[in-house]
């Protein structure tokens, strides 16, 4: 891939199509890279650790400004556990996982072998740094926004597990058993892979998609249990009582 089919990657990915490539290939430059360059100019590189000290402080603000005004009624309590939760290592290492971009960065031949959670973080934050010098905290919004997308939306309705355990507890106490799922189909990459799995109970049905199977699961069963919700409200008054609670 070279600078302009990056650029155009990172944009689809972000929402920020970089002005400066230079930027972009440094915030996609592990240390690691430089040190193993036998050309001394190569050595000297820039690599991404400043950005990845910007991106890191940034990281916070722009996160805490997204949940700011997505969850207007939301309490200090639960905006405080979903933005620990959003700038955590293993979220955005799962992130650039699932955006496909690892391929592209640059990195030691030692970690050929595989490439540690806390250098996946780096990356994201080298990157979110890069995207903050070359757009402006608009730019970073957005590409927070984007980036994170999926992570945002799970905050939402918690952790991936609780909206399986809550339609659960429903079937049980209404049908006497348990959901079926099953994985519709599976497309994407081998580093961006996407999953579509299925959620049924009775003669009800929903769908959901997602970067892994789990959250593909914990999608549906959230679209099922807003379809009950939505079934229970537009019934007659009285009838709803044995509905969802």
């Amino acid at each position: 891939m070279d600078g302009s089919e990056l650029i155009e990657a990172v944009a689809r990915i972000t929402g920020h199509r970089f002005a400066d490539f230079r930027l972009l290939e440094q915030g996609m430059t592990h240390a690691s890279w430089c040190s193993h360059q036998s050309d001394p100019d190569l050595r000297r590189a820039a690599h991404n650790e400043r950005l990845e000290f910007l991106g890191d402080a940034m990281l916070g603000a722009a996160v805490g400004y997204v949940l700011y005004r997505r969850f207007p009624e939301a309490d200090e309590g639960f905006l405080s556990r979903c933005k620990s939760t959003l700038v955590s290592r293993k979220v955005l290492a799962q992130a650039m996982d699932r955006c496909g971009l690892m391929p592209h960065a640059r990195l030691g031949m030692q970690m050929n072998g595989g490439i540690p959670l806390s250098v996946r973080a780096n990356l994201a934050e080298g990157l979110l740094g890069a995207v903050f010098l070359d757009g402006g905290w608009p730019a970073l919004l957005c590409a927070v926004s984007v980036f994170l997308k999926e992570d945002i939306e799970l905050a939402q309705g918690g952790s991936p597990t609780d909206a399986k355990n809550h339609l659960q507890s429903w079937c049980l106490e209404h049908h006497g058993t348990l959901p079926s799922y099953r994985c519709e189909r599976r497309g994407g990459s081998d580093h961006a892979p996407r999953f579509v799995a299925v959620v049924e109970i009775a003669d009800l049905r929903a769908e959901g998609e997602a970067s892994s199977r789990r959250r593909a699961e914990a999608k549906a069963a959230a679209q099922l249990l807003d379809d009950l919700r939505q079934q229970i409200a537009l019934q007659p008054p009285g009838a709803a009582q044995d509905g969802m609670q």
